[in-house]
């Protein structure tokens, strides 16, 4: 008689069924996302949204949006690679977005380093001292993170039909 262990296979059909029920986040989420700006009432969450799509007076400067769109390539194959590795066994479901939102967090930071268009206003460099955007005292930069949580759990967001179809 052939007796066929399925040790692996459940195993591996535990971190599927695990990361189908994960959500990762990326931006500026968590702790951080609480924090206030320094000088100012507003929340670093909320200047984040402010520069990620703008309003009647501050230009939009998108460092997300932007950063995951023109890496979208890398990305792809970066969770291709992941994927591959929570099959073979080698990453849990968590380790592997894990991965995913390190990265992600890196190439967004990276991006802020680099500069964003529109150049800023004359008045705002005087003010600030320095020609970058985003980039004051490193409070934004800094609080960009990510956050793995289960699907439904407090802070988890579903993602918009028009973000899905871009």
């Amino acid at each position: 008689m052939v007796r066929y262990d399925d040790t692996a296979f459940r195993k591996m059909r535990g971190e599927w069924v695990q990361l189908a029920n994960l959500t990762l986040m990326i931006g500026v989420v968590g702790p951080g996302a609480s924090a206030l700006e320094a000088g100012s009432s507003l929340t670093l969450a909320e200047l984040a949204l402010i520069h990620e799509y703008g309003t009647d007076t501050i230009p939009e400067r998108s460092f997300i949006r932007s950063t995951l769109l023109a890496r979208r390539g890398d990305l792809a194959a970066l969770q291709v690679r992941v994927f591959k590795r929570i099959l073979a066994g080698e990453l849990t479901a968590t380790a592997g977005l894990e991965l995913i939102g390190e990265q992600c967090v890196a190439w967004i930071r990276q991006t802020i380093r680099d500069g964003l268009d529109p150049p800023l206003a004359t008045e705002t460099i005087i003010r600030k001292g320095s020609t970058k955007p985003l980039i004051d005292h490193g409070q934004l930069l800094n609080a960009i993170a990510y956050q793995v949580v289960a699907k439904g759990a407090a802070g988890a967001v579903a993602t918009p039909p028009e973000a899905v179809a871009a």
